[in-house]
Parts: C-alpha cells; sequence; structure tokens
C-alpha cells in the first residue's frame, strides 16, 4: 500500500489499533483518529517505530460531535492531497440515554452519524483515486435491539442498557 493513504477513525484501542498497526506495515500513509490525546500520541508513537511505515499523523477528534466531523475532513483535506482507504472504526455503547451538544443522542451520534457524515465530506477524495475502499466496522450487538423508525434516537422510549 505504499503511496495510498488511510484514514482511521477509533484508532486508539481494540480493532483501530490493530487496523492501523497491520496498515503501517504496508507501507501505506496512515491518519489515526482518536478522542484522547494521550492515546492517540502513544498510538503514533508506537507506529513511528514499526518498520516499513510510511508517514504518520494522528488527529483528534470527538466524533459525536458533527463540528468536530467537519473540522476533522478539513484538516485532513488540507493535509493530504488523497484518500485511499476509510476506515470507520469509532464505536461505542452508552448505559445511559444522554444527548450531545448538538442534540443528538450519544450512541445514534456516534455509530451511525459520523460514519455517514465522514463518509460524505471525504467521498470525493476517495473516488477520485481508484480502486478506493470505505471499510465500517460494526458489532453483532443489533441482534438484541430493534429500530424504532419513529423514534431513533430513544426520546420517547428508554434504552436498554445502552442497546
Amino acid at each position: 500500500m505504499e503511496g495510498q493513504v488511510a484514514l482511521i477513525t477509533g484508532a486508539t484501542r481494540g480493532i483501530g489499533r490493530r487496523i492501523a498497526q497491520e496498515i503501517t506495515a504496508t507501507g501505506a500513509d496512515v491518519v489515526v483518529v482518536g478522542r484522547s490525546e494521550e492515546r492517540t500520541a502513544k498510538l503514533v508513537s508506537e507506529l513511528h517505530r514499526m518498520k516499513g511505515g510510511g508517514s504518520i499523523d494522528g488527529e483528534i477528534c470527538d466524533l459525536m460531535l458533527q463540528s468536530e466531523i467537519r473540522a476533522l475532513a478539513d484538516r485532513f483535506r488540507a493535509g493530504h492531497g488523497r484518500l485511499d482507504v476509510l476506515i470507520n472504526n469509532a464505536g461505542a455503547i452508552f448505559s445511559r440515554r444522554e444527548v450531545t451538544s448538538e442534540g443528538f443522542e450519544r450512541t445514534w451520534a456516534l455509530n451511525h452519524n459520523a460514519y455517514f457524515l465522514l463518509t460524505t465530506l471525504l467521498h470525493d477524495m476517495l473516488f477520485e483515486g481508484t480502486p478506493a475502499r470505505i471499510v465500517n466496522t460494526a458489532s453483532d450487538a443489533h441482534q438484541t435491539g430493534r429500530m424504532y423508525w419513529d423514534d431513533l434516537q430513544f426520546a420517547k422510549r428508554r434504552p436498554l442498557w445502552g442497546w
């Protein structure tokens, strides 16, 4: 993947961290996105020590906030001329219903809105280079939940332990 650019959200732990390590080993330029400055800096430092990696950058973004996602997309565009792989990996489960400062229920904001907004904001960069890839990770948590199309943010219902 030398010469290609990969952007990975939720990169500081779990699956995202492993993805960042594996893609770095291919020689790609990697941009890792995390919410914590400390964890993101630690990952960037670790990836720099790997052999064969391209350039490594870290971005801090609270993906629950659309304003921060828009700023992330702007920074990415300003710093990179291309995007070959977008990995939407960030996600979480929250046991209590809380609403972001922008009015979205946190689970909905992070696990759904963030993927769609970031992809939409960067899709032209992906289509400019071929072949490009968008990878969205998810869990099987949907098996225990139900979609309430009239209440996607659970304003009328109480979510069951974050599901």
